[in-house]
């Protein structure tokens, strides 16, 4: 999931900047995933499944870009455990390149975003 959603090894705002001196984000695909298919879909909706119109019977997002890029922050730090050889290598015909997918990942804790993370569509 951490591949395909492409937060694997994602690095925080601030440990970029501090290793490299520029400021790059991590990746927003997880969060957008995330809220997209996994979570509150697009749109606002009643709770008998039809949609919440704005006073221009404009359909309201539940989220915006500013939301994606608060959650993105959350998703930074995941790195795989080292492989095992045992497991990996008999999924693979003894293929060592293979990462670790048996075991959870770990949390790199310098790769971490540090700062709180708002709510959804909450801002200071």
């Amino acid at each position: 999931m951490a591949n395909m959603l492409s937060y694997l090894n994602g690095r925080s705002t601030a440990f970029v900047y501090d290793k490299k001196g520029t400021v790059e984000y991590p990746d927003e695909n997880d969060a957008r995933e995330i809220m997209q298919l996994f979570t509150t879909g697009l749109e606002k909706i009643h709770s008998n499944g039809t949609r919440i119109l704005g006073q221009d019977s404009s359909r309201q997002r539940v989220y915006t870009n500013d939301d994606i890029e608060e959650y993105t922050r959350a998703w930074t730090g995941f790195i795989s455990e080292n492989t095992r050889g045992n497991i990996e290598g008999e999924i693979a015909g003894d293929d060592k390149s293979l990462e670790n997918l048996v075991d959870p990942m770990t949390v790199k804790s310098k790769w971490r975003d540090p700062f709180p993370k708002m709510g959804l569509n909450t801002y200071m």
